[in-house]
């Protein structure tokens, strides 16, 4: 089946066409002729050929020449090898002299002359390209070497903007599509994708979805965009060694859509894959809502909602309490707070310092680390924390005046130390916010000491603290983070007032402690 035009648009004729002819019949005669011969030169015409030589003339000489669109239509690629001309050489021969002669003035344009079919014969590298690529196309291989990719790569790199390379452009572009559609297809049909092949397989069409994007992006700017969803969907299902990858993508496809079934469901299989049952709940009944009639949702919903049981208190004997299992397991976290520190000096009594007495003053502190937490038990945990904190102690130092009246002097002890606790943490219940208590010893060792205190009154670089805390373990559902307010009172457990360069103001000291109250918010996750 040959059509002059595409649906809505009118066939061309014009009396400087040859000596009055259709566009679409002088270049169908033309390459019956013999000119569409230009793969082999075998002087046999397949369905191809000519459907080529026609595809490639007649749009172009409509638009340049006459300023008017015609896209011819030949039908169907099942015939493509099947020969429909058999050129008789010396038929050609007189076909292009005639051709010649009849050339005319104004906007006439008769075909190709002789010397136009001899630069035709010197293009048989871009046809002979363009064939290959087809050949790739029907035998489905579209990535590699001697793939479609590769031929369309070569004949963009040779001939830009010809109407060869653009079909061919547009062509693989819908292959890649439609051999990805076929990994959405099957996850939409609730697919097996747990083997790392069948991972594989999904992130490399999500790849191919990805080349399709750059291929349409400048001309179908908006379809390309359109595409960007399922791309990210078969890269959420890809396998990369770690999940944060995997997520990554599937966020990327939801931050697309945020209330597509088929990203919720994907986002609620990864977390059930990593043992995240609360979240994998989370979404899969979100997906679950948003598409009520879809297998794959309600199925990924029973599962999540099963994993979420597994982990629920196992009641073995009826009437006996639960006994809970242990649901965390080691992580690393944050810690970051701040409080109220406060001197605990005491007067040595020695009144040739000056001084007649001490008094305790506060000030304020912080602290910034890292933690890891490490389960023990149902209810029981241990949470080493390393933390850098910037602290201030400040002692008020009486002396009298000449007329009786108190004169303070303050000293503020200002330095950055290196603390290293140990705490246990005792829960006290299982819930998704638990309060617990936290007690333990820290070691601290001080980095620096500011000038002029370093002067007045040096203190010791070691000290012993002593730790207890009340705070809430909150279980962040969605991120699977747990967040701990705590409540934290350290008192000091030895001496830091230094005698080893003695000052005034240490001689007036018998000791010196210091105790803390500050709040804390640690970070982990669960």
């Amino acid at each position: 089946m040959m059509l002059a035009s595409a649906a809505g648009q009118e066939s061309l004729e014009d009396a400087s066409i040859g000596t009055g002819h259709g566009l679409f019949t002088w270049y169908l005669v033309d390459g019956l002729s013999g000119l569409a011969d230009a793969g082999k030169a075998d002087n046999k015409i397949t369905f191809a050929e000519i459907k080529n030589y026609v595809e490639k003339n007649v749009p172009s000489v409509a638009t340049e020449k006459f300023k008017r669109k015609q896209d011819p239509y030949l039908c169907c690629n099942e015939f493509s090898e099947k020969v429909v001309s058999n050129v008789d050489p010396a038929y050609l021969q007189q076909w292009l002299k005639e051709k010649n002669n009849r050339r005319g003035g104004g906007n006439s344009f008769n075909g190709l002359t002789a010397a136009d079919y001899k630069r035709f014969a010197a293009d048989t590298a871009l046809v002979e390209t363009y064939n290959r690529f087809n050949r790739a196309i029907r035998s489905n291989n579209l990535t590699g070497s001697s793939s479609a990719e590769d031929f369309y790569q070569q004949l963009e790199k040779k001939y830009p903007g010809n109407p060869y390379t653009q079909d061919a452009k547009s062509t693989l572009a819908a292959e890649f599509i439609n051999d990805a559609q076929k990994k959405v297809n099957q996850y939409l049909t609730c697919g097996v994708i747990s083997s790392s092949k069948d991972k594989q397989e999904h992130a490399a069409a999500g790849g191919r979805i990805e080349k399709a994007i750059a291929l349409l992006r400048a001309d179908e700017p908006e379809f390309a965009a359109a595409l960007r969803g399922r791309m990210f969907l078969l890269k959420a299902n890809g396998d990369y060694g770690t999940a944060s990858d995997a997520f990554n993508y599937a966020h990327a496809a939801r931050a697309i859509d945020p209330n597509g079934a088929y990203i919720l469901n994907q986002l609620s299989r990864l977390h059930l894959e990593n043992n995240r049952p609360d979240s994998a709940a989370f979404y899969a009944d979100k997906a679950a809502k948003a598409a009520p009639k879809w297998p794959c949702a309600l199925t990924t919903l029973a599962l999540a909602q099963k994993a979420l049981d597994n982990k629920k208190p196992d009641l073995t004997n009826k009437g006996k309490k639960p006994s809970p299992k242990l649901l965390c397991k080691p992580s690393f976290g944050f810690t970051l707070g701040a409080g109220m520190n406060q001197s605990n000096p005491t007067y040595s009594g020695n009144q040739q310092t000056g001084f007649t007495g001490v008094n305790s003053k506060s000030a304020v502190g912080g602290n910034a680390g890292f933690l890891y937490h490490i389960c023990l038990g149902p209810s029981i945990a241990i949470r080493p924390t390393a933390t850098v904190v910037f602290e201030s102690t400040d002692i008020e130092f009486e002396r009298r005046s000449t007329s009786g009246a108190p004169i303070i002097e303050t000293v503020s002890v200002k330095g950055t130390t290196i603390s290293m606790a140990l705490p246990i943490l005792i829960r006290l219940s299982s819930g998704k916010i638990a309060p617990y208590i936290a007690l333990g010893p820290s070691f601290n060792y001080m980095l620096s000491q500011n000038g002029t205190s370093a002067d007045q009154l040096p203190v010791k670089k070691s000290l012993f603290m002593g730790n207890g805390g009340l705070g809430l373990d909150i279980s962040l559902l969605k991120s699977g983070w747990v967040l701990s307010p705590e409540l934290k009172y350290s008192a000091g457990l030895n001496d830091i007032n230094s005698t080893s360069s003695p000052t005034v103001y240490s001689a007036a000291l018998s000791s010196l402690k210091k105790n803390t109250f500050s709040l804390n918010l640690y970070l982990r996750k669960r």
